[in-house]
């Protein structure tokens, strides 16, 4: 007679609020990344990456956002994302909400991300950034 067994997926929620200097962040070259502190979802150690001023030469002008992971785990693990931006009231501004598929990490580094996040001169014309904005990892 054949076994039967069941499985279940357990997953663990989060989120992280990346606070940045806006105007000092513009100063950042382009290739190069502002990291949030580590935090803990599930029992993993991730972070924010934030490239203000794009990852590469195609993406000079946005801002990129990454999720990386923080450690090496033992097991790969998968995991998605949501990136928003925040307005002044910390609510989600919904032209800069993002939700990544599903990645694979199985070591430190970066995984889910969006290259093209938003557009700096398009963010700047808004109303939606200050000093200090924020960036929202869920």
């Amino acid at each position: 007679m054949p076994t039967i067994s069941a499985s279940t997926i357990v997953g663990a929620t989060g989120h992280h609020l990346f606070r940045i200097n806006y105007p000092q962040s513009k100063e950042v070259p382009s290739g190069e990344c502002l990291l949030s502190d580590a935090f803990k979802v599930g029992e993993c150690s991730w972070r924010i990456w934030l490239s203000p001023n794009g990852i590469g030469p195609s993406s000079v002008g946005y801002i990129s956002v990454f999720l990386g992971l923080d450690e090496t785990v033992v097991k790969p693990l998968k995991a998605s994302a949501m990136f928003c931006l925040l307005d002044k009231a910390r609510n989600r501004v919904p032209n800069y909400t993002q939700c990544t598929t599903f990645w694979e990490y199985s070591a430190t580094g970066i995984g889910g991300f969006f290259e093209y996040f938003a557009q700096r001169e398009r963010l700047e014309k808004s109303d939606h950034i200050g000093r200090g904005s924020d960036v929202c990892a869920r």
